[in-house]
């Protein structure tokens, strides 16, 4: 019986829907229509815009727009992404709206809104911190960063530095001087939206789904007034339900945190960032089908839209091969990670947090197959990115902790293991709580442990906590749960309790049978743990007569 493990998982970032301006264009099928202008309103004139992947550029002109050519097969509504070729001279814009320049296509018609907004800033220009919309834009960004570090099945939860790391370098800021000025601008808040992104923000994820979700009750009960609401604000419900869903993944409430991500795919239909992290959590939740269709989705739009050597389509890739690993199809899984790991190399470096959350993937793939020689160099240099850029009581670091404690454990190198479980349960606990998910799983490794050191009465307290922990918080019948009550099923097989194990076992191979399917090999592994207990059993019940 192995020992569970956490896996890292991230997903590509979100985007913002577009705003629009009432200004006349000129569409056609084949074309878009842009229109450039800075955060006064002001059209930018001579900055070449152009399509990836699937169109053309051209420059504005003095009113701003530039009639960009599509490739023949895009149609109404597809997600297209728009690149800066060249700055006017002397000027240095970047895309601050729509996020990455992703955005849709608009109707091929002549109707006033018939085009794409694009809002460009000056890179570096601190004076745009000043500008309340150019603030909460960037705090959103970083927000949508780090949501989509919430991770699938059972990973682990992104750090807040890397995502304010991005966007600072990406406008040419310091991370100091943005989160000044976000922290500044959040403190002035107003109405339940604001302060649902400012606790989320501060990663007070249970305030942040509270706000989110008075929010959404109040556009849900002025019926009225939302038939009347514009882009604007169809792009704030939308986000709106993104992050409630970010906010519940966050505290472990996977199937709730599915039901506000549906809520927003209505709104923002192939969206490769919501469709991973729908997917997330669904695989959070025990849905690993659902979980990898909505991963292929993710893929294929991210190919479609950004070319299948993209950032984007490397984190579908991870999360995939991840669903492949949960399933005990390391051959699928090993060719995706390899694949999702070239381009990050290529795109990020080698020393990225991105690289090093493959590299722990990797690695959990071999521990699984007890290739322990080649997994633990790679938690060695996922643990060195990760303690670099975050810092050494980071979630990211607490996770790869785990997963290199599970691989001494089962070289039976118990001291080395031990010293780093408690690293990892103490940096969850005090980030997350003492009853969240990730503290579950550290609790049943242990546990796994000191089974294996015959220390069974410390197994035993470990395992029950954990099984108390996963109940409350992901249902009495998820996958985890099954896995807790198999492994204390075995131990007490151990013990030679065999009535007090039965049930136990019994109760897991229902809910993988359920689950995961009656072939699967974590069902086949319960169902023969149950077939050993009840023939020891009954050896034993004769013995006694």
């Amino acid at each position: 019986m192995s020992p569970t493990s956490l896996r890292v998982r991230l997903p590509v970032v979100c985007m913002l829907l577009g705003t629009s301006f009432a200004l006349p264009c000129f569409a056609e099928r084949g074309f878009v229509v842009v229109q450039v202008h800075e955060i006064n309103g002001r059209p930018v004139r001579g900055i070449e815009i152009g399509v990836k992947g699937v169109g053309g550029s051209g420059g504005s002109g003095d009113d701003g727009k530039v009639k960009l050519p599509i490739g023949g097969g895009t149609r109404e509504n597809d997600l297209i992404s728009l690149t800066i070729l060249h700055s006017p001279s002397g000027s240095d814009f970047v895309i601050m709206s729509p996020d990455e320049g992703r955005d849709r296509v608009p109707p091929f018609d002549d109707k006033p809104d018939s085009f794409m907004s694009v809002l460009v800033i000056e890179r570096g220009d601190r004076s745009a911190l000043e500008k309340r919309g150019v603030v909460s834009e960037l705090a959103k960004q970083i927000d949508r960063k780090r949501s989509t570090r919430t991770e699938s099945a059972s990973g682990a939860l992104g750090d807040s530095k890397v995502g304010l790391a991005d966007v600072a370098k990406a406008y040419g800021l310091s991370p100091t001087q943005l989160d000044r000025a976000i922290r500044a601008f959040n403190e002035r808040t107003v109405g339940p939206y604001d302060a649902g992104m400012a606790a989320y923000y501060r990663r007070d994820y249970a305030a942040s789904a509270t706000q989110l979700e008075e929010f959404l009750k109040q556009e849900r009960d002025e019926p009225i007034a939302r038939k009347k609401v514009g882009l604007n604000e169809q792009a704030r419900i939308s986000d709106a339900e993104f992050f409630l869903g970010s906010s519940l993944q966050f505290q472990g409430k996977y199937s709730e945190a599915a039901e506000a991500y549906q809520k927003c795919l209505q709104i923002r239909g192939d969206d490769p960032a919501l469709l991973n992290n729908l997917g997330n959590s669904l695989a959070g939740a025990g849905d690993l089908p659902g979980a990898k269709s909505f991963y292929r989705q993710a893929l294929a739009v991210s190919e479609r839209v950004f070319g299948p050597d993209s950032l984007y389509a490397a984190a579908s890739l991870n999360n995939l091969a991840n669903v492949f690993e949960t399933e005990s199809h390391s051959s699928e899984a090993e060719p995706l990670y390899r694949r999702a790991l070239g381009i990050r190399e290529k795109l990020l470096g080698t020393n990225h947090p991105d690289v090093a959350q493959i590299l722990n993937n990797q690695a959990a793939m071999f521990d699984d197959n007890r290739r322990y020689a080649e997994a633990e160099p790679l938690y060695w240099k996922a643990l060195s990115i990760y303690k670099s850029v975050f810092g050494s009581d980071s979630l990211e670091v607490a996770t790869c902790r785990l997963d290199l404690a599970n691989l001494f454990s089962a070289e039976r190198k118990f001291d080395q293991a031990d010293h780093l479980y408690l690293q990892s349960l103490s940096a969850f606990e005090k980030t997350l709580g003492p009853n969240h998910p990730f503290v579950a799983k550290v609790l049943a490794n242990r546990a796994l442990m000191f089974g294996e050191k015959e220390d069974f009465a410390e197994a035993r307290k470990l395992y029950t906590r954990a099984l108390r922990i996963d109940e409350k918080t992901l249902g009495p019948d998820h996958p985890d749960v099954a896995d807790c009550l198999n492994a204390l099923g075995y131990l007490l097989k151990i013990e030679g309790n065999y009535s007090e194990a039965e049930p136990i076992l019994r109760r897991a191979l229902a809910i993988d049978q359920k689950k995961l399917g009656p072939d699967h090999p974590r069902t086949r592994n319960v169902q023969a743990n149950l077939n050993n207990v009840i023939e020891k059993s009954a050896k034993e019940k004769q013995t006694e007569k």
